[in-house]
């Protein structure tokens, strides 16, 4: 399931120009005078959102592993699904709503202050604490991929999950940091439309894959407790 984690990513990044194009846009070092310096520092700001993304993974993956370890993985996979499907018919949007209030309110004031005294540097090396404080902003997409990331039931499994949905969501950054908006606002919202289906589609993986189906690829059959015992008549 590990490649669910990059189509998150792809079909996701036409969420991240509207919600992190400005952002690219902006960063420090706009001239394009040296290609090769402005894509060094372009890929700087995407690798500290992949290590963000991956440390959130390692956090999340801990959990994943305990239950893993107690025999629950198929219930993490079936739990996975179903906050899947949660977040199809109850959007979380763009994750401001949750980081508006309380600690996340302030956790991600003191991340946007941050932020903003970066903007004012120029070093390369500024583009690269970008990325790993913009990781942090609450983002309806990463909590989606952390929702599958615990599914994998160990941490280097969430982790590398984490970096791989973080991988998908680069290619569209650095078209837009290139390029600008390279696709049109009304086809940005056609394929935006496309997300919730996919999460649909994923869930249903994440369910059939905790069902232990014996299904090669896509319900194998997994160590650990079954969700249901069988009842086993003689």
């Amino acid at each position: 399931m590990l490649w669910t984690a990059f189509v998150i990513g792809i079909m996701g990044s036409f969420h991240c120009v509207g919600m992190c194009g400005p952002l690219v846009l902006a960063l420090p070092g706009q001239s394009r005078i040296i290609p090769m310096r402005f894509l060094y520092t372009r890929l700087l700001y995407n690798a500290g959102r992949i290590i963000t993304y991956s440390l959130m993974g390692l956090f999340i993956g801990l959990i994943g592993q305990t239950f893993s370890i107690a025999g629950y993985q198929q219930f993490l996979s079936i739990l996975a699904g179903i906050t899947l499907l949660v977040l199809v018919f109850v959007p979380l949007a763009d994750g401001r709503q949750m980081g508006s209030t309380g600690k996340f309110g302030r956790l991600s004031a003191k991340i946007r202050s941050t932020l903003s005294s970066l903007f004012k540097k120029t070093g390369a090396n500024t583009h690269l604490f970008i990325g790993l404080l913009n990781g942090l902003l609450p983002c309806g997409l990463v909590y989606l991929a952390l929702a599958g990331s615990i599914a994998m039931g160990s941490v280097s499994g969430s982790m590398t999950y984490m970096a791989l949905f973080g991988l998908g969501t680069v290619p569209m950054l650095l078209a837009v940091a290139f390029a600008g908006n390279m696709i049109s606002l009304q086809w940005r919202s056609r394929l935006y439309k496309l997300i919730p289906a996919f999460m649909f589609i994923l869930a249903v993986l994440f369910i059939l894959r905790g069902l232990n189906l014996g299904i090669p690829y896509i319900s194998p059959e997994l160590q650990g407790k079954s969700v249901v015992d069988p009842v086993i008549c003689h």
